[in-house]
């Protein structure tokens, strides 16, 4: 296949004349270009972070109905370089027939997750003396970057990580350790030996999915039997709606927040936080607490007082949905008897919240509180992430219980 060359060109920036009058009128006889024109809506793009990247993909169509990447063809750019519109122009370096079809898609993603992704309406191929240009409208969807430099892309996944379409390597489409013939999961990436996580996907490969792993425990009580974050929109809303929950209802934003997870055509249901997926930029805003809880060797407290600070003198917290959260449990316990067992719900201001690891693998997962101080109520998503530095004492925590 021949290479192809790549230039870019930005909206207000230098060469954007040349390239919208070379995408509206015809090529040199000797020349084929491709542009790419990616556009996204003033609403999706307010949920772009400063550190979230534009990436398009470019792949060549394999027998199995997904795709190779093409590297001299990949473009990365911080999405801060762009308003609203992106144009990506595509040469080939070498006879045109040698290139062939081109599937194109185009993501934005960063440290909070995917943000938006818009395929090509279908494969396109140069043309000499032709400029063609492909249309790519993005949109808040789910899809996963694998492989280092992400890349390695794969959307439209089934829950178990056995079909979808992707950007790949020609024999492993997800970027991981193991090759599309000897993975189970071969378009969520895994390596061998690794612990399971609760994503329903037999990560070690091993045949014993999940059965070691406590995703889906019943506890005591309506909630405690609930596993919100793996069950979807339907877990969330049924864990909002519960009758054990307070008549307070979350408020628009986080009901739409809850509701994107069972959207048509929505990925995030299966995704290993369905929360901070269907969340866009609300998931930037969210609270967070980093700990170091390892299973079986140490769990991680904080103190609700110092949280709230002194002059907070009522405080009744709840975590929607029970304590067990995926590979992990949070919940309050009296400050006098840390070693109690944990409970969703707090009424002191004296309780200290502890997180503890229930798996041997922890991924970060989004739990959502319902945190009343004062006579102040609110809801407050709560993003858990693994790593605070390996001192296990105490997790490092912010934006959490703030009216």
């Amino acid at each position: 296949m021949a290479p192809m060359h790549r230039a870019t060109s930005v909206l207000g920036w230098p060469g954007l004349a040349l390239l919208g009058a070379l995408a509206g009128a015809a090529a040199c006889a000797d020349e084929a270009v491709i542009v790419v024109d990616v556009t996204w809506s003033a609403e999706l793009g307010a949920t772009f972070g400063r550190d979230d990247q534009l990436r398009i993909y470019t792949g060549y169509p394999t027998s199995s109905g997904d795709f190779v990447r093409s590297d001299e063809a990949f473009y990365e750019e911080s999405i801060t370089k762009f308003a609203g519109r992106a144009r990506y122009q595509l040469t080939p370096d070498g006879a045109i027939d040698q290139v062939g079809d081109l599937q194109i898609v185009a993501t934005v993603a960063g440290p909070g997750g995917p943000r938006a992704f818009g395929a090509a309406p279908g494969m396109v191929r140069f043309a000499a003396g032709e400029v063609r240009t492909v249309p790519i409208a993005l949109a808040g969807r789910g899809f996963d970057v694998n492989g280092a430099g992400a890349r390695c892309l794969a959307w439209d996944v089934a829950s178990d990580g056995r079909d979808g379409t992707a950007i790949g390597d020609p024999d492993n489409l997800d970027c991981d350790s193991f090759l599309d013939g000897q993975d189970c999961a071969p378009f969520v990436a895994s390596d061998p030996g690794d612990p399971e996580i609760c994503d329903g996907v037999d990560q070690a490969c091993d045949g014993a999915t999940l059965i070691a792993l406590p995703c889906v425990t019943p506890g005591p009580g309506v909630l405690g039997a609930r596993a919100c974050d793996e069950r979807g929109a339907q877990g969330w809303l049924g864990c909002v709606a519960d009758p054990l929950m307070s008549s307070l209802l979350p408020g628009p934003e986080v009901m739409q927040r809850l509701r994107a997870l069972d959207a048509p055509g929505a990925t995030c249901l299966h995704a290993p936080d369905p929360l901070a997926c269907a969340g866009g930029a609300s998931a930037t805003d969210d609270g967070f607490c980093r700990s170091d809880a390892a299973l079986g060797r140490c769990d991680d407290f904080a103190s609700v007082r110092a949280a709230v600070g002194p002059m907070v003198q009522l405080c009744k917290l709840r975590v929607v949905g029970g304590t067990q959260h995926g590979e992990w449990e949070v919940g309050f316990v009296e400050s006098t008897d840390p070693a109690a067992v944990s409970r969703a719900v707090a009424t002191s201001c004296d309780a200290l919240v502890r997180i503890r690891a229930r798996a041997p693998k922890l991924v970060p997962r989004t739990v959502l509180l319902e945190v009343g101080l004062g006579d102040v109520t609110r809801y407050r998503f709560v993003r858990l992430e693994p790593g605070d530095g390996g001192a296990c004492d105490g997790p490092t925590c912010e934006g959490v219980l703030e009216p």
